[in-house]
């Protein structure tokens, strides 16, 4: 192989590779749960009456400026975090539902924030860029209600009316790695030891 194609071979892997580091925080749904893509606004109308659990991604490789309050305890200022937001709306006198389903994302879950005040004062900080929240009572899950939680998995059964159930899921983000980076270097020190072989062998 001459050394245009050795050049050409590691810049390719090395995008490859620096592509992959890209991936969506939900890794895979199941049961009644749906993955849509982030909306521009979360409020009590939208996305209106679905009948599914909707989940979306919202802030990713966020590094926490300040401690983090979630239900029953703290994330520490420093941790970078993936935010995750799990919702169903239901309209106005339509017949409440049961549902159930999981969500595997693709870090461990830290902790979960259910109440109306804890999302209205993490929507700033958590919530997907570009994304307009709004506040209302009853923005949340009931006290009966509580999500299962198993490493990165998280299992719900939910009883669901007007407003509806919202959570926020906050899971470990995976520290970017250079990898780009790694493999071209690799491939130059490599250039180079080829190089000094033929060199020697000249």
């Amino acid at each position: 192989m001459g050394l245009k194609s050795i050049v050409n071979a590691a810049l390719l892997g090395a995008a490859l590779v620096a592509g992959a580091q890209v991936s969506a925080a939900v890794l895979s749904v199941a049961g009644d749960v749906t993955q849509i893509a982030t909306p521009g606004t979360v409020t009590n109308d939208t996305p209106g009456s679905n009948t599914a659990l909707i989940t979306f991604d919202e802030i990713q490789n966020l590094i926490l400026a300040a401690d983090l309050a979630i239900d029953g305890g703290m994330i520490a200022a420093g941790t970078r975090v993936n935010s995750q937001m799990i919702l169903l709306n239901r309209e106005s006198g339509r017949q409440s539902l049961r549902l159930s389903g999981s969500v595997t994302f693709d870090g461990l879950i830290l902790g979960l924030i259910t109440s109306t005040a804890g999302l209205a004062a993490t929507d700033a900080i958590l919530g997907a860029v570009g994304t307009t929240y709004t506040s209302f009572f009853g923005r949340g899950l009931e006290p009966r209600e509580t999500p299962g939680i198993a490493g990165d998995t998280l299992t719900l059964a939910l009883r669901v009316s007007q407003p509806g159930d919202w959570l926020r899921v906050v899971t470990i983000a995976a520290v970017p790695v250079p990898a780009a980076g790694i493999l071209l270097l690799g491939a130059l020190g490599g250039l180079a030891a080829l190089r000094r072989r033929k060199a020697l062998a000249a």
